[in-house]
Order: C-alpha cells, then structure tokens, then sequence
C-alpha cells in the first residue's frame, strides 16, 4: 500500500469518525430535550404521524388513555389527591395557551393585556402536594372531593398515544373543550388541547409533565403562580 492509499484511508476514517460523533452528539441532544419533567416551557414541533400515534403497544395506548381519563374525571370531581396520585412524584403541569403555535404561559397573577384578550403571568405546578393543593383547595366541599362531577365537565376528545419503542414512556395528545349546565341550558367554554408524557413506574404509567392548553390567554385563576399554587401546600 502507497503513501496515497494510507492518506485516502486516514481521511476516510477521521470523516466516518466525525459523522459519528455528530450522530452521537444530535442524539444526546434529543435525549436532552425530549426529557421529562422539565420547569422549561418546550415549544411543540410539527409531527409525522410516525412520531404522533402508535400502531402497536395497543394495551399501553389503552392503559394510557384510561389514566388521562382518570385525570379528567378527578379534575372535574375536584379531587386533589385523586388527580395527585396520578403523576409521578417529580412531575409538573405547565398551564399555557397556544399563540399561534408558540406556548405562554397563562392562568397565575400579575394580568395583563394581549391582542387576544388579557393574560395572567403564569402558572407551573410541581409535584404532589402542588396537584392535591391546587386541584382540591377551596374547589371540594366540605374538604371532601365529589364522588361525581357537578354541572361542569371538560370533555377530552382525539386522543392520540405514540409509545416509545422501549415501552418506558409514551406522549398524548389530544382536544379539550367545556361544558356548564343551569337552568338557562348548557353553555360549550373554552377549548384548547393537551400534551401530555408518561413514564412507565411500578405502579403503572404516571403521568410526568403535562400540558395544560388553552385556545385563548386566560387571566381567569389566581390560585398560583410560576412557583406553585396559592395559598402554598401546607409540610
């Protein structure tokens, strides 16, 4: 072999090492950003239908949308604890609303105006005792959650399930609207979607960061703001 061929051979191995190590690198990076819980707002990406829903891990899909079901039912019932032993214990719910395809945050206090209406600073809960605080403070009635919801309901529809190929954790994405009934009728208020990420534990998929979207800013709650609900959850 000539002094040629050696060079050829040498560059042709530093370049695969190099695309090797960019591989590596973007790969990490996605590990990195797909990675949940996070505090940070992640700005949602167009997706195939490959990367949206699964075709396979059917009893998974079916687990799953069983526990978002649950997340629903305990939220309209206002139950706190319920709705707290649904997720993992490091999970948070991040409330924002969809600005053209841009996630803000919403809810919390400090509001203030936008085109579209006026906005609360923001809401992020983390964790248990923020779930059961949130969804269960000065919402039951007697300190006691609902056996069935009231008059108010949120109806979740299109759900889609895209579960890893491991089985470890899995995404859902679907549409929420609301719905009230008095004696003036029923009333249909709001809209919006959820994303939300599952891990697979011990006790079965729990819900590890979940997206509370709204179609419109909201400046409607201030029970809690960027560090947790108000009044703190009690130690």
């Amino acid at each position: 072999m000539n002094l040629t061929h050696v060079l050829r051979r040498y560059v042709l191995t530093l370049a695969c090492a190099a695309l090797l190590a960019s591989t590596v690198s973007l790969a990490q990076s996605d590990g990195k950003a797909a990675a949940h819980p996070t505090k940070d707002i992640v700005q949602p990406k167009v997706l195939t239908k490959h990367e949206l829903f699964s075709e396979d891990h059917m009893a998974d899909v079916l687990a799953i949308e069983q526990v978002h079901a649950a997340y629903t039912f305990y939220n309209d019932s206002h139950n706190g604890p319920g709705i707290a032993s649904l997720f993992t214990p490091d999970a948070v719910i991040h409330f924002v609303w969809n600005n053209n395809g841009t996630l803000v945050p919403e809810f919390g206090i400090n509001p203030y105006p936008t085109p579209e209406g006026m906005n609360g600073s923001g809401c992020t809960l983390t964790g248990r005792k923020d779930f059961a605080q949130f969804f269960g403070y000065a919402r039951d009635v007697n300190d006691q959650p609902l056996a069935l919801a009231g008059h108010s309901h949120h109806e979740v529809t299109n759900r889609m399930v895209k579960v890893a190929d491991d089985g470890q954790t899995a995404m859902l994405t679907a549409s929420w609207f609301g719905v009230h009934s008095d004696a003036k009728g029923t009333q249909v208020g709001g809209s919006g979607s959820y994303r939300v990420f599952f891990r697979k534990t011990s006790e079965g998929w729990e819900i590890s960061e979940m997206y509370g979207i709204g179609d419109m800013p909201s400046a409607g709650d201030a029970g809690c703001d960027m560090h947790g609900p108000i009044p703190r959850p009690k130690d």
